[in-house]
């Protein structure tokens, strides 16, 4: 579990200010999103949790998928060359910047840290816990996979990894390979084709491959337990 590098990892790192606007869209994005979880009951379990994870945030069908509003802004663009296309998968998966990142779970983050209360001796609440576990996991696998930035096992990528040289083979370069073989014309529909059947897809299945014991063993070593609906109604 060591890999990991949760929300706590880089909050001081993310510079609240500059992200203005979009912060506050995010935030209401979220909490229309977080609202879903009141039908499963006050304190879900982690499978409910891993259950809304690949259903919400994760479903292109859903109104509050992750992806949609960097998605949609790329469509705006009338023309887009292989620079713009990297930065279609960084605005995506970069640990700091992306959607799946810190920055776009920061207001997630926010909402269910007033949501689930921790119990009574610790840091934080079981759900909240778990959300970080997955969305972290994933993240990193996703960077692994793709050799984001050279896919560091860790998941800790290092800025001056992410070389946008199409003829790089470190940073994404088997992405690299099928936009040398697009022609200009066809470079916006070759990466969305790219993403909307080989990366998004994989990062569902990645949430799906996620063991119970998995979310277990963190919670352990975090020193969390899980809540129950039963101890939510004793408060």
């Amino acid at each position: 579990m060591k890999h990991l590098r949760t929300y706590h990892d880089f909050k001081n790192s993310i510079n609240e200010e500059l992200l203005g606007g979009m912060l506050n869209l995010l935030k209401g994005l979220w909490g229309k999103s977080v609202d879903e979880l009141d039908k499963i009951g006050e304190s879900p379990s982690y499978k409910d949790i891993k259950k809304w994870i690949s259903d919400n945030p994760f479903n292109p069908s859903d109104n509050n998928y992750i992806f949609k509003g960097i998605m949609d802004d790329f469509l705006k663009k009338k023309e887009v060359n292989d620079e713009d296309c990297l930065s279609l998968i960084e605005k995506a998966i970069d640990p700091a910047t992306g959607a799946i990142g810190i920055q776009g779970l920061n207001p997630l983050i926010d909402i269910l840290k007033k949501k689930y209360e921790p119990k009574k001796g610790e840091k934080e609440s079981s759900q909240l816990a778990c959300f970080e576990f997955i969305l972290s996991t994933v993240r990193t696998k996703t960077i692994i996979k793709f050799k984001y930035a050279g896919g560091p096992s860790d998941g800790k990528v290092v800025p001056n990894k992410r070389n946008m040289d199409i003829n790089d083979t470190t940073h994404l370069p088997d992405v690299k390979i099928i936009l040398k073989k697009s022609k200009d014309v066809d470079k916006k529909k070759t990466i969305m084709d790219f993403m909307n059947k080989i990366m998004f897809p994989q990062i569902d299945k990645f949430v799906d491959e996620i063991k119970d014991d998995d979310i277990k063993k963190y919670l352990d070593s975090k020193k969390i337990t899980e809540n129950t609906p039963e101890e939510n109604t004793e408060k």
